[in-house]
């Protein structure tokens, strides 16, 4: 088993987990969350804290981010037609 530990100035933030006997581990078990990254399984543990402003400003931007988002994935197909016929 190989373990990488990064430390944040709150808490260890990630374990990078390789276990032949598991396989991938998913989604969260108590605190620890697991997941994939760069091609390797990770865990993690859930923050202690959450701040989640929620002042004008901040529900505007985010907002703003959900509609880029949304036009972004409905002219991606588009896009990726282009690529795949003109670039080949």
């Amino acid at each position: 088993m190989d373990s990488i530990f990064v430390v944040d100035k709150k808490q260890i933030t990630i374990a990078i987990v390789e276990n032949p006997i598991i396989g991938r581990a998913r989604k969260s078990f108590g605190s620890a969350v697991f997941s994939r990254q760069s091609g390797h399984n990770t865990m993690r543990a859930r923050p202690l804290k959450v701040r989640d402003p929620k002042t004008p400003a901040q529900i505007r931007y985010r907002r703003k981010l959900a509609t880029l988002v949304h036009l972004i994935h409905r002219v991606l197909p588009i896009i990726n037609a282009f690529m795949v016929k003109y670039l080949r």
